[in-house]
Order: C-alpha cells, then structure tokens, then sequence
C-alpha cells in the first residue's frame, strides 16, 4: 500500500510539474551593422526584441540608451515596426535616448527588429559603448517580463588618408635626421 501512495505521489508531482509553463521573456540587444568604423562615418546600431520562445505579446517597452557624445553623435533614427511606439526622445548632448513604448499589443516572432539608430563616428578610440541605462519589457497583464540586455561595443579607427599622412611625416622627420 505505501509503494503504490508513493507511486501515486510521484506520479501526481510529475504531472503537477509538467504542466508549469515556462517564463517567457524578451531580451533587448543593440547589434552594430560592423563593430569597426572609421573616423567620420556615418553608421547604423539595430536595436533588437528577441522572445524566448517565440510568439511572446509585447505591451510595451521602456528603455533608456546611453552612449559617450566625444566619441559618437547622433543623427536620427528609423522606427522599423510602423509606428507602434508613442515616443522615441533624444538627448544628443547628453549622449541619451529613451523610448517609451505603450503600444498596440503586439506577438514577437523569435527576433524583431524594433529601430534602426543612426551615428557619426567623432572620435578614434579602441572601445566605445552604445548600452541600455534602463529597460523594461511588459506583458498584455502589465507583467515585466524583461530578459537580459545587450550592448554594442564601437571600434573607431582613423581614415586610411590620416594615417597616410602621419606615415609620410614620419618620413620626413626620418630623412631630415640623415641629413
């Protein structure tokens, strides 16, 4: 009697336990177009919904972005969705965007790409980020339901002419030395 309790019980925590859903989330991720650039250019981040699984609906989404105004300036942005989202609010000379999304409920396939941002590169450096300050992802039921963020990381180089220059003065200063 006491094996087939046992077994009884097992048996009625597996079903128990195969019938808990799992969580869906959304991860946010900004994804350059190329993660190198040369100084002076134009170039595009995409910003990215990505549910886990698929088919997760989308209430809306929050986000603060952040990134360094020496080394990238900010030109514009492209909403790819079609107007789902009430505001996308700049702060150039802070180097911040926010989005605040309360929308038409929407179903995220597997990824989706939420805006197209635009940049001017300022400044060599060997690291820059573009990274979410802030985000939340909410359900139909107001849920969060935020997963894990991702940011970009921007390689700004000089242009082939400046490094030519500094090539030929280097050069000079040789020649001028033997002399």
């Amino acid at each position: 009697m006491r094996k087939l309790i046992t077994i009884c019980a097992v048996i009625g925590m597996a079903l128990i336990c195969s019938n808990v859903t799992e969580a869906t989330v959304v991860d946010l991720s900004i994804e350059p177009a190329t993660k190198t650039v040369l100084l002076g250019d134009t170039f595009e981040m995409e910003l990215w919904a990505t549910s886990s699984p698929s088919g997760q609906g989308i209430k809306g989404i929050t986000a603060t972005i952040e990134w360094d105004t020496a080394k990238l300036q900010f030109l514009g942005y492209t909403d790819e969705i079609g107007g789902m989202w009430t505001d996308f609010i700049t702060y150039p000379g802070l180097g911040q965007a926010t989005i605040d999304g309360a929308m038409l409920m929407f179903a995220v396939p597997t990824d989706v790409l939420v805006y197209t941002l635009q940049f001017d590169a300022l400044d060599v450096t060997n690291s820059t980020l573009l990274e979410f300050a802030s985000a939340s992802v909410r359900d139909s039921e107001n849920q969060d339901i935020t997963g894990n963020l991702s940011s970009a990381d921007i390689t700004i180089t000089p242009e082939p002419a400046t490094i030519g220059l500094l090539g030929l003065g280097a050069l000079s200063l040789l020649k001028r030395r033997r002399a």
